[in-house]
């Protein structure tokens, strides 16, 4: 089993197992989770077993996109607020860029309210 040490958001170093049941590099697993909308999310999460940190950005993954969704059938909605589009599209944007590289660092950063439920999903906790 390969592991690696990280500092996770409270300071303590801790193991990350980097060991997968696919042949795919784990930082890049965990970034094309991301990169490739829900279809990712959901080949990861099926196909990755063993791996909770994979399989939590896979579910983070799914959910994120779900969400990016919602929000342009609502900014759709509410077409008369001028910049509303724009800047949901940029808050998104720059959300999903700094989530693909959080996970290619190997870091489990969650994002707010999904990152919450991908957590529990995936750690029953």
């Amino acid at each position: 089993m390969e592991e690696e040490k990280q500092t996770n958001e409270m300071g303590e170093e801790v193991d990350i197992d980097t060991d997968l049941d696919i042949p795919v590099p784990f930082g890049i697993a965990c970034m094309l989770a991301y990169f490739v909308p829900i279809v990712g999310g959901v080949f990861f999460l099926f196909s990755e077993k063993r791996n909770k940190l994979l399989r939590f950005h896979s579910v983070q993954s799914i959910l994120f996109w779900i969400f990016f969704g919602v929000a342009f059938v609502v900014t759709a909605i509410l077409w008369w607020i001028p910049f509303l589009d724009g800047l949901v599209a940029l808050v998104l944007v720059i959300s999903w860029v700094y989530i693909m590289y959080q996970a290619m660092q190997k870091r489990a950063r969650k994002l707010p309210i999904i990152g919450d439920i991908a957590r529990r999903y995936i750690y029953k906790d």
